[in-house]
C-alpha cells in the first residue's frame, strides 16, 4: 500500500514503448529528478543500492556521478566477497570514463576506480595476474599526475604486492620503502604500519631475516599502540592480521619457536574473528607454510583442507593453488606419494596460471620431498636444481639453505653417492643459514652434516658442529628437528 507500493510494467516491451515516447531531454530531466529525490529523500537507497543510482545517473547524463556510484557499488560488492558483481559494476564505471574530458576531475574519479579494481582483481584473478598489474600501474600513473593525491598507501601497496607475487622482490622493496618514506614524512601511522609490514615481508623472502624482523615488529607495535584505520581502498585482506602471520614465519626461521607458534595461533584466531574470507585465506596459507617447515604433517593436513575448501567456495585461484600443493604434500608424507604428487602438480599449475612466481622454490622443495618419499630421489634432485635456479632468478632466498641440504640428502639416497659432493651441499646449507641468521635451517643442516660425519667416523667434528646450534634453542617448544638433534647428540656422547 502507498507510500510503500512498488509499480511494475507487466512486460518489458510495454516499458520500452512508454520510455521511447519521451524525448531525450525530458527523459534525462526525469532521470535527474529521480537521482535528486533518491539522494535527498531516500538516502538508504543511495547508500545500499549505489548500482541502481548509478544507472539513473548514467541515463540522466550525470556521468561523473554515475562513475562515483558504480565505484561505490563495486566497493560494496567486493566487501561482501561478491567479486564477479564487483568487477561488473567497476567495468561499467570504466566504460563511462571515455565520456569525460581529460582533466583532474576525471583522473580523480578514475584513480578511485582503478584502486578498487586492483584489490578486487587480486581476489578474483590473483595478485600477479596481468589485469591486476595493469590496474595498479594505471593507478600509479594517475596518482603521479595528480601530485598531492589520496591513497599513496593503496597505490604503493598494489605495486608492492603485484610485483612481490610475481617474484620481483626488489621492485616490491622499492615500493615499500617509498610508502614508508611518505608515511614518516606525513606522520601517518597507518601508512607507516603498512610500509613496515610490506618491507618486512619483502626482506623476509630475500633471506634478510634480521632486518625483516625489525620492520615486522615495528609494524605490530604500531598495530597495537597507535590509532590506525586501514582505508577501504587498500586491500581485500586485513593487513594487520596477515602481517602478524608473516611475522610468525620470520620468528620461526630465526629460531624463536615458542613466539612463532603463539603468534600464528593469534593470527588465525583474529582472522576467524574478523570473518573476512580473503584475510582468512591469507593467514591460513602462511599457517600451512609454517607447518611444512615444522614438519607437522597432521596440522598441515587439517590446515590445507580448510584452505582448499575456502578457496573453492570463494573462487580464490591464487590460494587454491597454494592449498592444493600443501594438501598434496601432506598426502605424500602419509604414504600416498603418487596421489600427493599428482595433487601438488595440479596446485603448481593453478599457482602458475595466476602469473605467480612467489614461493616457487618452496613448492619445488616440497615436491622434491614427495618424490623422495616415493623412492624417486633422482627426480627429487632434478626438482631441487630447478628450485635453486628459481631462487637465483627471483632472489627468493628464504629457503635456500634447505634446498642445499636436501640436495645433499637426496644425493646420499642414490646408489654409490659421492660423499665429497654430499658434504659440499650440506656445508653450503650450514653457511647459507648462518649468513641469513636462520637458526632453524642451521639446526636442520647441522644435524644432517653431523650425521654424515658420524657415519664417516668424525664423531668429534660432528659433536663440535651440532652442540652450539642445538644449545641455542632454549625455549620449551619441541619439534621433530630438535628431537632428531638430541638423539644424534646422545649417540655422539
Amino acid at each position: 500500500m502507498p507510500p510503500y507500493a512498488s509499480y511494475l510494467f507487466k512486460h518489458a516491451l510495454v516499458q520500452d514503448a512508454a520510455y521511447s515516447t519521451l524525448l531525450r531531454e525530458p527523459r534525462r530531466a526525469l532521470q535527474a529528478r529521480i537521482v535528486e529525490t533518491v539522494e535527498k529523500q531516500f538516502t538508504e537507497i543511495a547508500e545500499n543500492q549505489p548500482g541502481l543510482v548509478a544507472h539513473y545517473c548514467n541515463e540522466a547524463g550525470l556521468i561523473d556521478k554515475a562513475i562515483a556510484y558504480f565505484t561505490k557499488a563495486g566497493q560494496q560488492a567486493a566487501a561482501r566477497s561478491a567479486m564477479a558483481e564487483a568487477l561488473a559494476q567497476l567495468s561499467k564505471g570504466l566504460d563511462l570514463l571515455a565520456k569525460l574530458p581529460e582533466d583532474r576531475q576525471r583522473w580523480r574519479l578514475e584513480l578511485d576506480l582503478q584502486v578498487i579494481l586492483g584489490k578486487t582483481l587480486i581476489a578474483a584473478k590473483g595478485y600477479a595476474a596481468p589485469e591486476t598489474g595493469r590496474a595498479y600501474a594505471r593507478a600509479q600513473e594517475l596518482w603521479e599526475h595528480l601530485g598531492e593525491a589520496p591513497y599513496p598507501d593503496a597505490v604503493l601497496y598494489g605495486r608492492y604486492v603485484h610485483h612481490m607475487v610475481r617474484g620481483e622482490f626488489e621492485v616490491g622493496c622499492q615500493a615499500s620503502q617509498e610508502l614508508l618514506r611518505l608515511a614518516q614524512q606525513s606522520k601517518d601511522s597507518t601508512s607507516e604500519l603498512v610500509g613496515h609490514r610490506n618491507l618486512g615481508i619483502s626482506l623476509l623472502h630475500l633471506g634478510k631475516l634480521a632486518a625483516a624482523s625489525e620492520h615486522m615488529e615495528r609494524a605490530l607495535h604500531l598495530l597495537n599502540h597507535t590509532e590506525h584505520r586501514f582505508s577501504s581502498f587498500l586491500s581485500v585482506a586485513d593487513l594487520g592480521v596477515s602481517g602478524m602471520a608473516f611475522s610468525a614465519m620470520g620468528l620461526l626461521l630465526l629460531g624463536s619457536l615458542d613466539r612463532a607458534v603463539r603468534r600464528i595461533r593469534e593470527a588465525l584466531a583474529e582472522a576467524v574473528k574478523i570473518n573476512r574470507p580473503h584475510t582468512l585465506a591469507h593467514v591460513q596459507s602462511v599457517a600451512c607454510r609454517i607447518q611444512t617447515v615444522l614438519r607437522n604433517n597432521a596440522a598441515l593436513s587439517d590446515q590445507a583442507e580448510t584452505l582448499v575448501a575456502l578457496a573453492k567456495e570463494q573462487s580464490f585461484p591464487y590460494f587454491l593453488g597454494e592449498g592444493l600443493v600443501y594438501r598434496g604434500s601432506a598426502m605424500a608424507h602419509y604414504g600416498k606419494s603418487d596421489d600427493g604428487i599428482a595433487m601438488m602438480r595440479e596446485g603448481l599449475a593453478v599457482h602458475r596460471s595466476t602469473g605467480s612466481a612467489w614461493l616457487l622454490p618452496h613448492f619445488l622443495v616440497l615436491l622434491a620431498e614427495a618424490y623422495e618419499s616415493g623412492g624417486q630421489a633422482e627426480m627429487g634432485m632434478t626438482l631441487l636444481t630447478e628450485a635453486l635456479s628459481a631462487a637465483e632468478g627471483t632472489n627468493e632466498r628464504w629457503c635456500e639453505a634447505e634446498i642445499h641440504r636436501l640436495k645433499g640428502q637426496l644425493l646420499l639416497a642414490t646408489p654409490a653417492p659421492d660423499q665429497t659432493v654430499v658434504e659440499t651441499y650440506l656445508r653450503r646449507a650450514v653457511v647459507v643459514a648462518q649468513e641469513q641468521n636462520a637458526k632453524f635451517w642451521e639446526l636442520r643442516a647441522a644435524t644432517s652434516l653431523a650425521r654424515l660425519w658420524r657415519d664417516q667416523g668424525k664423531r668429534d667434528e660432528a659433536r663440535a658442529l651440532l652442540v652450539p646450534i642445538y644449545g641455542w634453542f632454549t625455549e620449551g617448544f619441541d619439534t621433530r628437528d630438535l628431537k632428531q638433534a638430541r638423539v644424534l647428540l646422545d649417540a655422539l656422547s
